[in-house]
C-alpha cells in the first residue's frame, strides 16, 4: 500500500487462526508500488450538476498544492469582489435597471387598477404587502354587511370579476418575475 502517512489501517475479518495477518503481509510484499504510478484524486464542485462532483487525477503531491492555491484564491476573491461592485458605473447601471423594472411594474398595476375600477372594484395593498381586490359601494369599500345585503346576482358578478382580475394580477406577477430575470441577465452582462 502506498500511503506513507500514519493512522491508516487495513481491516480483515474472519475467524481466528485463518492467517489473515500473514495473507495481508504476503499481498503487500508482492504488490510493491511505483512512485510514478501514484496519484492524488481530488473532488471539485461541478456547477452543472452539484450532486456529482468532478474528479481530478493529479500527480502525487499536487492535490495539497491545489488546495493551498484554491485557499489563496478564495482569500483574494473575498477582498476583490466587493471592490468590483463598489464603483459608480456599477451603481448607476443597477439603478437604471431597477428603475426600468419599477416603471414596468407601476404601469402594469395601474392598468389592472383601472380595469378593476371600471368594474366597481378596488385594488388595495394589505398591511402584509399583498394585493387584494375589494368590491366598491360607490366611492366606499363594501363591508361584509353591505356586500351581504346585495342581490345574489350582484354578489356573483363581483365574485366573477374579482376572479378574472386575480388571474390578470397573477399573470402580471409571473411576467414581472420574467422581467426581473431578464434584468438580472442584463445586469450580469
Amino acid at each position: 500500500m502506498s500511503i506513507k502517512e500514519k493512522g491508516y489501517n487495513i481491516y480483515a475479518i474472519g475467524q481466528n487462526g485463518l492467517g489473515k495477518r500473514t495473507m495481508i503481509l504476503r499481498y503487500l510484499s508482492r504488490h510493491q508500488y511505483e512512485v510514478d504510478s501514484l496519484y492524488d484524486w481530488c473532488y471539485v464542485a461541478n456547477f452543472e450538476d452539484i450532486r456529482t462532483p468532478k474528479v481530478l487525477k493529479l500527480p502525487a503531491g499536487m492535490g495539497s498544492k491545489l488546495k493551498q492555491d484554491i485557499e489563496k484564491l478564495m482569500v483574494k476573491l473575498v477582498k476583490a469582489i466587493p471592490l468590483a461592485f463598489d464603483n459608480e458605473m456599477y451603481y448607476s447601471r443597477a439603478e437604471k435597471l431597477k428603475g426600468q423594472l419599477t416603471q414596468k411594474q407601476q404601469t402594469e398595476l395601474e392598468e389592472i387598477s383601472k380595469d378593476a375600477k371600471e368594474k366597481g372594484i378596488s385594488l388595495t395593498l394589505t398591511t402584509q404587502g399583498d394585493y387584494q381586490f375589494i368590491a366598491m359601494n360607490g366611492e366606499e369599500q363594501h363591508t361584509e354587511e353591505t356586500f351581504e345585503s346585495l342581490p345574489k346576482a350582484e354578489q356573483e358578478r363581483f365574485g366573477k370579476n374579482i376572479d378574472e382580475l386575480e388571474i390578470q394580477l397573477r399573470t402580471m406577477v409571473r411576467q414581472l418575475t420574467e422581467w426581473e430575470e431578464a434584468t438580472v441577465k442584463k445586469f450580469k452582462s
